[in-house]
């Protein structure tokens, strides 16, 4: 008999906004997202990176990308830069590498705590399987 609390989809949901939750209050007092956290790091570690491949990276749509970078554009932490007349490469501004710099051990740390008491392996285990199941029903 099917048991929606069984179901993978169903608990991965509600384990996920718990940690996006948390990881969001840890986030906030600087005055970021986790979104834009996530959108800050990827510009960071990514050069000459596109508008369309970070909405890729993120899992999101490229006019919702495009209201964030708006928005952290107009808060000084990232910059466009035109590489043709179709796509734009984004930078990091000063104020956007201080940022990243300030909030990355708050995501280190974050990240230390959920896998806290959990072997590597096991870690390992979950992110094989999970993208497993998504190739499964692409």
């Amino acid at each position: 008999m099917f048991k929606i609390e069984e179901c993978l989809a169903y608990f991965t949901n509600k384990e996920s906004k718990l940690l996006a939750t948390e990881l969001d209050n840890r986030i906030q007092p600087y005055g970021l997202t986790r979104v834009q956290w996530m959108a800050l790091y990827h510009i960071a570690n990514n050069e000459q990176i596109s508008q369309k491949q970070l909405a890729n990276l993120l899992g999101s749509k490229q006019p919702t990308i495009a209201k964030l970078l708006d928005r952290m554009t107009e808060n000084g932490l990232i910059q466009r830069i035109q590489f043709d007349k179709r796509t734009n490469f984004l930078d990091l501004t000063s104020n956007g590498r201080e940022m990243y710099t300030k909030i990355l051990p708050v995501a280190e740390r974050f990240k230390n705590d959920a896998v806290k008491g959990i072997p590597n392996e096991d870690l390992l285990t979950f992110q094989r399987v999970m993208k497993q199941m998504a190739e499964n029903i692409k």
